[in-house]
């Protein structure tokens, strides 16, 4: 994997999960700071992009690119550890559990169009 383009993404992906007002921004940085925990939301079974190895295990694209983002934001944060936290998302739910603050970050096959946007930021589109 090129890593220009995954630095890049990540932290362009970063943005995708956070509300997208700036203070809603400020306040998931917050809350990560202060938890010291950031939660992902993740597919069980999207091809090569994401999938399940075991019981709260995951791996996959989508899963590295954010494990890459993760790491860029513990340095953004100022924190020596970050706990991760995985959580499953379906194409059904995984706009509203961002909205709700269940997860802070979904890297996935979600479509970047205009009616997402008014609820979430979005990161550069990325294709492979």
């Amino acid at each position: 994997m090129n890593p220009f383009l995954t630095t890049r993404a990540g932290v362009a992906a970063v943005l995708m999960a956070l509300a997208a007002s700036a203070s809603a921004q400020t306040d998931t940085l917050k809350r990560i700071r202060e938890s010291a925990t950031v939660t992902m939301g993740v597919r069980d079974a999207s091809g090569a992009m994401s999938f399940t190895t075991g019981p709260g295990k995951y791996t996959g694209f989508h899963v590295e690119i954010c494990e890459r983002v993760i790491a860029d934001l513990k340095k953004a944060v100022q924190l020596d550890r970050l706990e991760v936290k995985y959580q499953l998302v379906t194409p059904q739910n995984r706009i509203a559990l961002v909205q709700n603050g269940t997860v802070e970050l979904e890297c996935g096959t979600t479509t970047n169009n205009l009616a997402r946007q008014k609820d979430v930021a979005f990161a550069p589109t990325l294709y492979v």
